[in-house]
């Protein structure tokens, strides 16, 4: 009953909404999400902030640094791109012809991509059977051209694989019945 008068009662219902918006992203758009890992941070953060209004602030502890580590750790390694409801083998095709579109000279090995000039390395993690995956930038030299060809990629067309999309879309739904008729 105390719960339902704070702020983190009417703040809860940001974290099933998030995941309905982004399933249903590309169940509507039928084109997969690619999406940058910032806004997927804003949104962790989001959703850690009420436990600092839980723990309080003043209180020092372990419960208070653990939400702080976990938004740092997300810091680090949460740069790059976020890829939701692709083909991985659509995918791969059209990530080659955006690199050979831009006249880039590029090796391939099993987990990354570098581009000769400008040097650039990409760190590439897809998961074929659910259809999501994360394109990072492994060295900083030259964020403007992986920004450019992520933006190439995100206007290409490439077939979807809804395995996680839908689980998206059913996992929102069940947390939003949670939080309107359970808790």
């Amino acid at each position: 009953i105390i719960m339902k008068t704070t702020f983190f009662y009417n703040y809860q219902f940001l974290f099933p909404l998030i995941f309905l918006l982004i399933g249903l992203s590309v169940l509507v758009r039928k084109k997969p999400l690619i999406i940058n890992y910032r806004w997927f941070f804003l949104m962790m953060i989001i959703i850690i902030l009420p436990t600092f209004q839980i723990i309080g602030f003043s209180s020092i502890g372990v419960g208070s640094i653990l939400p702080i580590l976990f938004i740092g750790y997300f810091y680090y390694f949460m740069r790059g791109f976020m890829i939701l409801g692709a083909n991985g083998d659509d995918l791969q095709k059209v990530f080659m012809s955006v690199l050979a579109e831009g006249n880039y000279e590029f090796e391939q090995t099993f987990t990354s991509i570098k581009i000769k000039e400008p040097a650039l390395e990409m760190s590439i993690a897809f998961q074929s059977w659910i259809g999501t995956g994360q394109i990072r930038i492994k060295n900083k030299a030259d964020k403007e051209t992986f920004y450019k060809i992520m933006n190439q990629l995100k206007n290409k067309e490439i077939k979807t694989n809804l395995i996680m999309p839908i689980f998206y879309i059913l996992f929102g739904l069940i947390m939003l019945y949670m939080d309107l008729f359970i808790i």
